[in-house]
């Protein structure tokens, strides 16, 4: 199942970092593995081009990033020591920027926090978070970075494999509905 699940990621991986190559941060699946019966999913955060994150204006406007719909969210595994890492079912999301976000599913931010203010950095950030699921689905993530040229900041949105429930799990979900549906009509025609 691992072997499997690991191809699925690649696939999806490639697939979904294709068109964000170009952007300010790129947000990789590096690897799925067992922990416990849960599984530790590791990304990293590698910034583009002349970009990094920096806390100058400070706690106003932190740079950051986050990984939508992390189904299964047991707890944060590994997080850069100049990250802090939060949940939240809606947002956080970069100004002008939208991306699907499932509000009844936890989302994942990575904000830049160092111990040192006026502090900066580039890529790669590596950070990681259990699940219950080890499948895999094409999400979304969103960045806000700071551009070292104009020191402005730059937002994107691209493409990063998240966990989803088993296909086998989410297949008796849906079976389900259909079936207590039917169950009630029946009730109800009988009735009438």
């Amino acid at each position: 199942m691992i072997r499997k699940t690991m191809f699925l990621l690649t696939a999806l991986a490639l697939l979904g970092a294709a068109p964000a190559l170009a952007a300010p941060l790129l947000v990789t699946l590096v690897d799925v593995t067992p922990d416990g019966s849960n599984f530790l999913w590791t990304y990293t955060a590698t910034t583009q081009l002349d970009e990094e994150f920096n806390n100058v204006e400070g706690a106003n406007n932190p740079d950051f990033f986050t990984i939508y719909d992390f189904a299964g969210f047991v707890s944060f595994g590994v997080v850069d020591s100049d990250f802090d890492a939060s949940t939240q079912l809606v947002g956080v999301t970069p100004p002008l920027t939208v991306a699907p976000d499932n509000p009844s599913i936890l989302n994942l931010t990575f904000t830049y926090a160092p111990d040192v203010a006026g502090a900066t950095r580039v890529g790669p950030i590596l950070v990681s978070a259990i699940s219950e699921f080890d499948s895999p689905v094409l999400g979304f993530y969103a960045a806000l970075t700071t551009s070292t040229l104009s020191n402005t900041n730059n937002t994107n949105v691209g493409n990063v494999p998240v966990p989803t429930p088993e296909p086998a799990t989410l297949a008796l979900i849906l079976a389900g509905a259909p079936v207590g549906l039917i169950g009630f009509l029946r009730r109800r025609k009988k009735n009438a």
